[in-house]
């Protein structure tokens, strides 16, 4: 509904929202910060009352309504990486330059932008005093900034002035390359910098901001309730919602590029809550897939076959606060499916994987015959893989590949978790089941990049969840410079989890079930889809600026700013009407490869073999959903396509 409130639409939900942020204002805060910034108006009547209307909204949450919201969303902002959001600031200015489309203003502004975020270190403001209370309805009342962010500000704030100029005087003036060679002159005094603390984040709150690290309600005098306690299916009941009460002082760094946060709420029913900080990255996409996902589990849960079965896909919290930072909800008792195979390995079988002879090493001599020392690129480099290597040599590889990671990863795994032979069968079928069922929404939301961190296992269940949305609705297939041509994970420790069966029997079956349900419900999953079409998140525009570049948007593309999600959502029809999935990903292919020299090796790879493959045999629509997963699983099971997959994938596992 936010989504609407600068559309036409407004008028309609308009009083609902003004009524929601009267009764809730908890639960309409965080969707009005993000969407604001987002808003267009224009000069027409129907634009000033919609203005007028968001004005009126944003008045009903102000600071006196939603205490210290505020001031948390600043406070989750100290957790950024400065050099990682300094990168984000430099690939927009590149963009920026690039179009040719700037001003000295526009230039200035977006300097100034960067240089209050990260090298203007904030006066530190008395937490109760009342000028700080008066500053409520600005969106981002300061909290001070930590150690760790001010160290960094204090080190670099001359450099960055004598690049760019005061006020970004230089910056102005300067031409695409010069612009880059400035940047890479800064990351070199960043990577030289005496004080290597600079670049690790710490492990103690009171680094970040010391607001939450001494956070009292009962000095406050406020209280805030923990994100994400609304979830549209009952009457919600504020005064038995759980408060923060403060904050644990240790913080846990995840080892992916952004470095997210994990940190601990204490709640006032002395309970501790696990949220995942997650900066620089706009969650709005994962946020509605997590929606879609609970619709979808709704839609499982009213079919006889899938509730027989207890088919549920696990969900978790996504609360997007602006564009630029949000919380995810940490689950408890999980690892990532790479760590639970790993695990199982033997200290000598560990040795041997990542040695001169193990897989990963094998994969990049094979792949690097072809390596372009002029281009530099691994997009070149694997274009050149699918051109060059036959299916035969390139299945032989994929075998030989496969033979030295041990077949019974996933099942000696799931054998130290249980107690008995009958605790083994149980946690089997969970595995599978879970899966089947991860899998299949997943395809249908055309969600890629499903290497083995990108699945978490539950170590008491045994059940699998899916995490991190970054690739949905095709773009791994589209964008990836290796496009992703297998459209789920189904890889030999998976399909070995099977055994003796395999795919057939419970895996494929749950698939059934689950593509069948959902087909059957395709009105209500494509309607809920129409938000991506009313409020593009910044990684939807991203994706839709790259397509144009290539010139693959429709004629009209500027006159109607909605093409791009509605091209993806169309996508998402086909599957749920039966279309061939090879075909599907051959139309993705083409969109984002169509200058590709190896886009006719990618066709041919994609479509397969009609001696081999059942793919191939299959018409190119109205399948049934017994055909379209066969489809689906010959294509996720094809050695030819992951013979030929990105290294980081781990095709052979």
């Amino acid at each position: 509904m936010m989504a609407l409130m600068d559309k036409p639409q407004a008028p309609a939900v308009r009083p609902i929202l003004l009524r929601l942020a009267q009764d809730y204002p908890q639960a309409v805060v965080y969707p009005l910060r993000i969407s604001q910034e987002g808003f267009k108006f224009g000069s027409t009547a129907a634009d000033k009352q919609n203005k007028e209307g968001v004005d009126r909204l944003a008045a009903l949450l102000s600071e006196e309504r939603v205490p210290l919201v505020t001031r948390f969303m600043s406070a989750l902002d100290q957790f950024g990486q400065p050099f990682q959001l300094f990168k984000d600031w430099a690939d927009d200015m590149k963009k920026l330059l690039a179009s040719k489309r700037h001003t000295p203003a526009m230039l200035k502004e977006k300097y100034r932008e960067i240089y209050s975020m990260l090298f203007v270190v904030p006066p530190t403001v008395d937490d109760s005093s009342s000028t700080q209370r008066s500053q409520a309805s600005s969106l981002s009342a300061p909290v001070g900034m930590g150690d760790f962010r001010r160290k960094f500000a204090e080190a670099f704030r001359k450099d960055v002035d004598s690049l760019f100029g005061k006020d970004g005087q230089k910056l102005v003036t300067m031409s695409f390359k010069e612009f880059s060679g400035v940047l890479r002159k800064f990351q070199e005094q960043f990577e030289n910098h005496k004080d290597k603390r600079l670049m690790v984040p710490p492990t103690k709150l009171s680094e970040y901001c010391s607001w939450m690290a001494n956070f009292n309600p009962s000095q406050e005098s406020r209280e805030l309730e923990i994100p994400g306690q609304y979830d549209g299916l009952k009457k919600p009941m504020p005064e038995y919602h759980v408060k923060i009460a403060g904050f644990d002082e240790r913080v846990l760094v995840m080892s992916s590029i952004r470095k997210p946060k994990r940190i601990t709420i204490r709640g006032n029913d002395e309970k501790e809550y696990h949220y995942l900080v997650k900066g620089g990255e706009d969650l709005r996409q994962d946020q509605r897939i997590e929606q879609l996902f609970i619709l979808m589990n709704r839609v499982l849960e009213k079919d006889p076959a899938c509730r027989a079965r207890n088919l549920q896909l696990k969900t978790y919290q996504v609360i997007p606060m602006n564009p630029r930072v949000g919380l995810i909800e940490w689950m408890n008792n999980t690892c990532p499916l790479k760590e639970f195979l790993f695990d199982a390995m033997t200290d000598s079988e560990k040795k041997y994987y990542s040695g001169e002879q193990g897989p990963p090493r094998q994969h990049q001599k094979w792949t690097a015959k072809f390596w372009d020392q002029g281009k530099r690129t691994a997009g070149g480099m694997y274009s050149m893989v699918y051109q060059k290597y036959s299916k035969t040599e390139t299945v032989k590889e994929h075998r030989a590949k496969e033979g030295k990671v041990p077949w019974n990863l996933s099942r000696r795994a799931l054998q130290q978790m249980s107690t008995s032979p009958e605790a083994f069968h149980v946690l089997r079928c969970a595995m599978l089941t879970s899966h089947a069922v991860v899998s299949v929404c997943q395809y249908l939301l055309g969600i890629g990049d499903r290497h083995l961190s990108n699945f978490m296992i539950n170590l008491k269940t045994g059940q699998m969840v899916g995490i991190d949305f970054g690739h949905a609705f095709g773009t791994a297939t589209q964008f990836l410079p290796v496009p992703e041509l297998m459209a789920i994970r189904l890889t030999r420790q998976i399909v070995n989890v099977g055994l003796p069966l395999k795919v057939k029997g419970l895996l494929e079956n749950t698939m059934v079930h689950v593509m069948r349900a959902l087909r059957q419900n395709n009105d209500l999953l494509l309607a809920t889809m129409d938000v991506f079409v009313k409020e593009v998140s910044v990684d939807w525009k991203q994706f839709a600026d790259r397509q144009k570049q290539d010139k693959m948007e429709p004629e009209d593309a500027d006159e109607d700013a909605a093409w791009y999600p509605k091209q993806k959502i169309q996508s998402a029809a086909r599957k749920l009407k039966g279309d061939n999935p090879c075909y599907i990903t051959r139309d993705e292919v083409r969109l984002g490869h169509s200058k590709n020299p190896g886009l006719k090796a990618f066709e041919s790879v994609t479509m397969g073999d009609k001696h081999d493959n059942i793919r191939a045999q299959l018409a190119a629509t109205g399948l049934t959903p017994e055909d379209q997963i066969a489809a689906l699983i010959d294509q996720a099971t094809d050695p030819n396509i992951l013979g030929r997959t990105w290294a980081g994938w781990e095709p052979w596992v």
